[in-house]
């Protein structure tokens, strides 16, 4: 968010349990928000993953799609 005087301000980005989505209910206040912790830390594990994956991606991309060739051995033609 920008200030009238150009300078930057933080937004309040506070959310609480009831405004995040569960995707069903269970008809007890306290269940339905550990199940929602319980989905946040599972979508945490599951972006830690994702970025070691990418990782991996990267490092095997880097040693597959980079050939280095000894120009020298090679001839073009006959």
């Amino acid at each position: 968010m920008e200030a009238k005087d150009g300078s930057q301000k933080a937004a309040d980005t506070s959310l609480t349990l009831d405004a995040l989505p569960l995707g069903f209910q269970t008809n007890d206040a306290e269940l339905d928000k550990a199940a929602t912790v319980l989905r946040l830390l599972y979508i945490a594990d599951l972006r830690n993953l994702q970025t070691k994956i990418n990782d991996l991606i990267v490092s095997v991309q880097n040693y597959t799609a980079n050939p280095k060739s000894d120009t020298s051995l090679g001839r073009v033609g006959r």
